[in-house]
């Protein structure tokens, strides 16, 4: 399969409504999966979106979770209290899944595959894979939550993270939207068994989504929420929505530059100061200094610590001729941080200075650190090879650009492409 968005689901029990919400967002913004995955309770969204994979699916989807309660997710009978003090029922919830979802995959509109670990065979399983796998059995046993839910064979896949973007690869994903849920949550509530399998994972993952950074967008969610809250959906499932738009529009501008696509979708005038911390860059990139200037001093002078404010600040000081002030703004800092972007500024700082050789260096440590960062570390070669131009080693400064335009054509990057090529 040539699957052009595959979205991928990872979250556990209220999470679920902030899943929803992000969602939605994405569906706004004309998003459309060709094919999804999950595991743990995202499976009752990717059954649910799979049936309707449209708006109006993902607005079926947030009439259910807006009225669904503690209760319903975690309940016990007066006998399965007596019978199963550890463990919780799947009965209530169940009921309603089977009333409104087809048996079996094959029913569903998209390719939808459900995600777990079968602890007997020591093997994943993933339903959807047959067209006649049941649903809801596939649900009932991705949601086996040591120790929330008793079953004998299988767990959530949701302590390897990582085998769910391996499967999509497999399945020919070009593009991936991730929903992960908070690690440190699970980590407070899982069986003590997986606890250090969990932690392992998540670092491995974390590490190996650098080199698909390109093909990856990861959302996660920040809440001050107890996952077992069930008590304010609506809340949730907003803040979902909020953080989601958050973190796509970061993505439009810092990752892919699209500038004026991120100034569009900034146009709102209820904008926190995350989201003007981002229209004030985009309007920098655009080449408004003086207006990027204006901005980057008021939200300095909030937050002054803020090293996305620092770099942009200091940027637009160097632009507007100010060259005293930006050196004092990135020398104060340097050495509280191994932010390659604040050592990239303080590279250019030094070039206008006309200091070669430190312009040099700093352009060199913030190629060391970024190495975790592709769009810093292209951004860097950039101006390495401004560098190289202005003392005449041309032959280095045409590799050094030439890297970078490869590099950047891999993010379809067409702010930073465009600068490489000029």
């Amino acid at each position: 399969m040539n699957l052009k968005n595959v979205l991928i689901l990872n979250n556990n029990f209220n999470e679920i409504f902030f899943e929803a919400g992000g969602i939605l967002y994405l569906f706004e913004q004309g998003f459309v999966p060709d094919a999804i995955i999950s595991t743990s309770f995202s499976s009752i969204t990717s059954a649910f979106l799979g049936k309707e994979p449209t708006i109006r699916g993902i607005r079926d989807i947030l009439d259910f979770y807006k009225n669904l309660k503690k209760e319903d997710m975690l309940y016990k009978s007066f006998i399965e209290k007596i019978l199963f003090k550890k463990f919780y029922s799947f009965h209530k919830i169940e009921k309603f899944l089977r009333k409104n979802l087809p048996e079996s995959f094959g029913l569903l509109k998209i390719p939808t595959y459900i995600v777990c670990y079968d602890i007997k065979a020591n093997e994943f399983r993933i339903f959807g894979q047959n067209p006649n796998d049941n649903i809801i059995s596939a649900i009932k046993n991705t949601i086996s939550f040591p120790p929330i839910y008793k079953n004998e064979s299988y767990i959530s896949a949701n302590i390897f993270p990582l085998k769910l973007i391996e499967f999509a690869l497999e399945i020919g994903a070009n593009k991936i939207y991730y929903f992960l849920g908070n690690y440190d949550k699970l980590y407070e509530i899982i069986s003590k068994d997986y606890k250090i399998l969990l932690k392992e994972n998540y670092k491995k993952f974390m590490q190996d989504i650098i080199d698909l950074s390109s093909r990856i967008l990861l959302f996660e969610f920040k809440s001050p929420y107890k996952l077992f809250d069930f008590s304010k959906p609506n809340l949730l499932i907003e803040e979902g929505y909020k953080q989601t738009r958050k973190q796509y529009v970061s993505y439009k501008l810092f990752r892919f530059g699209r500038v004026k696509e991120t100034l569009e979708l900034l146009k709102r005038p209820d904008l926190d100061d995350d989201e003007r911390i981002i229209k004030a860059h985009a309007i920098y990139l655009e080449g408004d200094i003086p207006q990027a200037y204006r901005q980057f001093s008021e939200l300095y002078e909030k937050y002054p610590e803020n090293e996305i404010v620092i770099v942009g600040y200091a940027n637009s000081l160097i632009d507007i001729g100010d060259l005293q002030r930006a050196g004092q703004v990135l020398e104060s800092y340097k050495n509280r941080t191994k932010n390659p972007y604040l050592f990239d500024s303080l590279s250019r700082y030094y070039f206008y200075k006309g200091e070669i050789d430190k312009s040099l260096e700093n352009i060199k440590i913030a190629m060391n650190y970024a190495k975790n960062d592709p769009i810093a570390y292209n951004l860097a070669l950039i101006h390495y090879a401004i560098i190289m131009a202005s003392i005449g080693r041309f032959k280095d400064a045409y590799e050094s650009f030439n890297r970078a335009i490869v590099n950047l054509k891999n993010f379809d990057n067409a702010y930073y492409l465009s600068f490489a090529y000029t």
